[in-house]
């Protein structure tokens, strides 16, 4: 009777010790993923900005600096765009490894997080000088055709309304989600409506609300 408890004691360590190793492997791929899955979270939310930053400059380039807008390549964008995100997503996935190495890279937490959010704000302000110089230049167009007024500044109000959603600049002019719920709730309503509707907001204001369209 000895001899079988101690032999079924024994096969029953060994099993629940290979269940918990099994646990263990299970653990670890879960995690290796879900930093993977979060690293490419970071990635692609600095594509997002860059593309901003990438139509700021061709937009810039082609109203402000004219002379030089049939010399652009595209192949500088698609690095921009797509390659350039690449550099800080990796150094803030091997700073958290090192230094803040938390369940899935979650928390907030930790300074590290600029490595990715300072590159994606000097987009932004970037896009914002953009903007404010295609606007200024714009209205110095509009002002030599000798357009009426009311008309002129209308026409650079709705050029002011298409590019702050297509350059981002919303996240310039209201960088914070407020903390008051309801007011965070309203925040969170705007921006994705601003930031995924922006073809719909230009065929609004281009065609819907174009005089000479509608005729």
């Amino acid at each position: 009777m000895v001899v079988k408890e101690q032999a079924h004691n024994i096969i029953t360590t060994k099993s629940e010790s290979s269940k918990h190793k099994k646990m263990k492997r299970l653990d670890f791929a879960e995690t290796v993923s879900c930093k993977v899955l979060q690293f490419f979270h970071q990635y692609m939310l600095g594509c997002n900005y860059f593309w901003m930053l990438c139509e700021g400059i061709y937009l810039h380039t082609l109203i402000v600096v004219a002379v030089f807008a049939e010399e652009q390549r595209l192949h500088w964008y698609y690095l921009l765009g797509w390659g350039f995100p690449l550099v800080p997503a990796s150094i803030h996935a091997v700073a958290r490894a090192k230094y803040f190495n938390d369940n899935c890279w979650m928390s907030v937490d930790t300074h590290l997080l600029y490595i990715v959010h300072g590159p994606i704000m000097a987009a932004l302000l970037v896009n914002f000088f953009f903007l404010l110089n295609i606007v200024r230049v714009l209205v110095t167009k509009l002002r030599d055709t000798h357009r009426a007024e009311s008309n002129m500044y209308m026409k650079a109000v709705r050029a002011t309304l298409i590019l702050v959603p297509l350059l981002g600049i919303q996240f310039v002019i209201i960088p914070w989600r407020p903390e008051n719920r309801l007011a965070g709730e309203i925040y969170d309503y705007i921006m994705h409506i601003l930031m995924h509707y922006q073809g719909l907001l230009v065929a609004t204001i281009f065609c819907f609300f174009n005089g000479e369209v509608s005729l």
